[in-house]
C-alpha cells in the first residue's frame, strides 16, 4: 500500500542521515483502520544494521500513565509504610517495658531496612520514568501555577527553542495562541480543582519566534519535585 511504501522509505532515508525520530500513518492490521505510529531509527555500529523500534501514539500514551502511576503509587506506599511504623511503635511505646526496647530495636532496625530498600526502588522508578519521558517523542512540559518548570527535550524542538533555558519560568500562556488562551486556562483550573486527567483537545500554541503551531494536547496531574 502506498503509505506503507512512503513510510519504508522514510525510514530508509532517516537511516541514511544517522537514524532520529519519525512520525508516519500505517494500517492497523487488525482492523484495518490507519493509526499514527513513531519511529525511532538507529544504526547499530560497527555492522550497519538498521535497527528500528516503533509504537503507536496509544501505545505510548499508555506507557507514560502506566510508568506516571507506578511511581506516584511508590510515593504513596512509602508513606503509608512511615505513618504505620509510627503508629505501631507509639501505640506499645505506651504499655512497653524494657522488653519492649529491646522488640521496638529491631523493629525499627528493620523498618530502617525497608525503608532503604524503597528508597532505592523509588530512585529506580524515578530513573526509569525520567528516562521515559527525556526520550519520548511526544513533547513534554510540566508547569505550576502557569509557571514552565520543565520541559523535554522534544518540547524544546517543538517550541523552537535552543535549550530547554530558554523555556524554564516562561508562563504558559505565553505560549499558547491568543485565541486558545481562555480554553487552556480552563483546563488548567480543572486540574488544579482535582482533576487527574483531562482528554486531549486541537489547539493552538506559539513557537518562540511567534509562529502558530496547531497541536494536540493532553494534562495530567503531577507530583514533581515533591509537589504538584
Amino acid at each position: 500500500p502506498p503509505a506503507e511504501q512512503a513510510a519504508l522509505f522514510q525510514i530508509q532515508h532517516l537511516a541514511t542521515q544517522g537514524g532520529g525520530y519519525l512520525k508516519y500513518e500505517w494500517v492497523d492490521p487488525g482492523n484495518g483502520q490507519r493509526v499514527n505510529k513513531t519511529a525511532l531509527v538507529r544504526i547499530a555500529q560497527p555492522w550497519g544494521w538498521v535497527v528500528v523500534v516503533t509504537n503507536t501514539d496509544a501505545e505510548q500514551g499508555a506507557i507514560l500513565q502506566q510508568e506516571l502511576a507506578r511511581y506516584e503509587a511508590t510515593n504513596q506506599q512509602d508513606l503509608a509504610d512511615v505513618l504505620a511504623a509510627l503508629a505501631v511503635a507509639l501505640a506499645v511505646g505506651v504499655a512497653a517495658s524494657w522488653g519492649f526496647s529491646r522488640w521496638s530495636g529491631k523493629l525499627f532496625q528493620r523498618y530502617h531496612r525497608d525503608i532503604g530498600e524503597h528508597a532505592a526502588a523509588l530512585q529506580l522508578s524515578e530513573q526509569r520514568f525520567r528516562t521515559l519521558i527525556e526520550w519520548s517523542p511526544e513533547a513534554i512540559l510540566v508547569h505550576r501555577s502557569g509557571e514552565i518548570i520543565y520541559v523535554n527535550p522534544s518540547a524544546v524542538g517543538l517550541f523552537g527553542a535552543s535549550s530547554a533555558r530558554e523555556l524554564l519560568g516562561k508562563a504558559t500562556s505565553e505560549l499558547i495562541h491568543p485565541e486558545y488562551r481562555q480554553s487552556q486556562a480552563e483546563r488548567m483550573r480543572n486540574l488544579m480543582d482535582g482533576a487527574t486527567q483531562l482528554p486531549s483537545v486541537q489547539s493552538r500554541f506559539l513557537k518562540l519566534d511567534g509562529t502558530a503551531i496547531d497541536v494536540t494536547v493532553q494534562g495530567t496531574s503531577v507530583v514533581y519535585d515533591g509537589a504538584p
